[in-house]
């Protein structure tokens, strides 16, 4: 079992492109529309490619490579939740738990000014793995 995708498009940190609204009893934190946009981007993006016959629940190794635009900082952990995120609401992944995301080998932020993209690598993490 190896998955492989693209999402084309500069990936943008969830956690950070969040804003606080009151929604009548409490403040409560919304997705801006950057975020929004590029979650809809992946999500359609990714119903294109093969996916596996069932959200996979075994231990695997999830490769993110993050192309961006400019080199500025970044927050490598924060940008994992957002494709995590989408991985398990169109059924790739069964969660996202470190029981089943358990390592993020090779992944890293990278520029490409020209084609911002994420490339998204699923291997089994293998026997050796304890849950």
């Amino acid at each position: 079992m190896n998955y492989s995708f693209i999402v084309y498009g500069h990936p943008y940190v969830k956690k950070s492109n969040q804003r606080l609204v009151w929604n009548g009893r409490r403040s409560v934190r919304i997705d801006t529309p950057r975020y929004k946009e590029w979650h809809k981007s992946a999500l359609q993006q990714l119903k294109l490619d093969k996916r596996p016959s069932e959200p996979i629940d075994e231990p695997v190794n999830l490769q993110c490579k993050f192309y961006v635009r400019t080199n500025g900082r970044v927050d490598l952990s924060a940008l994992y939740e957002g494709i995590q995120d989408v991985l398990v609401e169109i059924g790739i992944l069964a969660d996202d738990n470190s029981k089943i995301v358990c390592s993020h080998d090779g992944s890293g932020v990278f520029l490409d000014r020209e084609n911002p993209r994420l490339e998204v690598t699923i291997t089994p993490k293998g026997e050796s793995y304890e849950r």
